[in-house]
């Protein structure tokens, strides 16, 4: 039997309903804030071993994770960022 890959389900207020989405290609989950308040953390599939992490905006490497999956660009020159970090 082959081996199947792991895979998110979003469900609605009824978990008993059918999911309203299932898919095993995500890698990334967004969640964003109530009224427009912006992104508040992501769920990230980690590609070495297919398990998953969750970043948030409390955490310490909050800005290293956006750069470093693409929500935003480095600050600085490269030399900076090495010496200083993000």
């Amino acid at each position: 039997m082959p081996t199947r890959r792991s895979r998110i389900v979003v469900r609605g207020p009824n978990v008993m309903q059918p999911p309203l989405l299932e898919s095993e290609n995500a890698s990334v989950i967004e969640f964003y804030g109530p009224n427009d308040s912006g992104l508040m953390a992501l769920m990230l599939k980690t590609l070495s071993d297919n398990t998953w992490g969750l970043v948030t905006q409390g955490d310490a490497d909050w800005v290293a994770a956006l750069v470093r999956y693409g929500y935003m660009q480095p600050q600085g020159s490269a030399e900076d960022i090495i010496r200083n970090g993000l």
